[in-house]
């Protein structure tokens, strides 16, 4: 079973995006942290019925997983994070199907363990 947990969104600033989601009724769920392995800053936020992770550029000189997203000149939707009952079923599952896993851990577990995975046009996370 697989259960969406977060929706990752790709912002320039963890700052302006904070602000505007408030003003939207968005509460903060987490201290902003800095993942300096990946070069991004991550905050998480909800209102009574999403949770979003906002993944803003650490270092602008340094390359960062969000730029593509971000050289459009707009924030956008980075991945779907689902919750399943077995992450080793799950990767196995969508490894069979020609699902592109990409294993990019965080400095420290903000989740539990989690894959990356990538199928066209879209990221998703398992955790």
């Amino acid at each position: 079973m697989m259960n969406i947990h977060h929706i990752g969104y790709a912002v320039s600033c963890i700052e302006d995006a904070l602000e505007k989601l408030t003003a939207l009724g968005f509460i903060q769920e987490s201290q902003v942290y800095d993942d300096k392995n990946r070069n991004v800053r991550i905050l998480f936020m909800s209102n009574k019925v999403y949770k979003i992770e906002l993944v803003a550029p650490l270092d602008i000189a340094k390359p960062s997983p969000v730029d593509g997203i971000l050289s459009k000149k707009m924030a956008g939707h980075y991945y779907i994070c689902y919750e399943v009952d077995s992450l080793k079923d799950s990767v196995e599952k969508f490894r069979t199907e020609g699902v592109l896993l990409l294993n990019l851990p965080p400095e420290r577990e903000l989740l539990n363990p989690m894959w990356f995975l990538f199928s066209r046009r879209i990221w998703v996370l398992l955790n």
